[in-house]
């Protein structure tokens, strides 16, 4: 039962932020310029939120879950290094918890303009990639240098906040990555 008004939810990106340094970021965080696809989102978030029309703005980070785990796979193939120096944060949500934060969105209502969709965990790409070694039972001594030299998806390095999207009552199904990734074992 719908108790709302019909709304439009703009998916956006984590991608949109400026920091890269490991620092957090909520939905006042600076923007970035740089990259020309943040652009274009950011872009495309100001239409909605200044058109007049019913419009919130969900900004998700990477999305796992079944059928997505090329991350997982890449790991346990041993091509992603776990020896970081300096940690890489990474953000993520589960596929089922993208879908349940639209529809809370969509049903909520009295929404803020912009949340971010993620679950309550950043965690450095290291703790993720141990986690995975040791968890889904594949743990191994290898690791290739394929994945060292960058993909040209190494972005970011931010810890996002997940409070205002909680606070608005939304009830993660899988909180972290370690809830998530283990209901994938099957797949890996």
């Amino acid at each position: 039962v719908r108790r709302s008004a019909p709304r439009i939810v703009f998916v956006s990106s984590t991608a949109v932020y400026a920091e890269s340094d490991g620092g957090w970021v909520d939905e006042t965080s600076a923007l970035t310029a740089d990259v020309f696809s943040a652009r274009r989102l950011i872009e495309a978030e100001q239409l909605l939120l200044t058109s007049g029309l019913p419009g919130v703005v969900l900004r998700l980070a990477g999305i796992y879950g079944p059928g997505r785990t090329r991350f997982v796979s890449s790991v346990l193939r041993g091509e992603v290094p776990g020896d970081d120096a300096v940690p890489r944060y990474m953000n993520r949500i589960h596929r089922d918890d993208c879908v349940g934060a639209l529809l809370h969105l969509l049903d909520l209502s009295e929404p803020e303009a912009v949340y971010l969709g993620v679950d309550d965990e950043p965690a450095s790409r290291n703790s993720v990639v141990a986690w995975l070694r040791k968890n889904l039972g594949k743990e191994s001594s290898r690791v290739s240098t394929k994945g060292r030299a960058g993909t040209g998806r190494e972005v970011g390095n931010k810890r996002c906040n997940n409070k205002k999207l909680r606070n608005s009552g939304y009830v993660f199904h899988f909180p972290s990555f370690r809830e998530g990734y283990a209901s994938l074992a099957h797949e890996c």
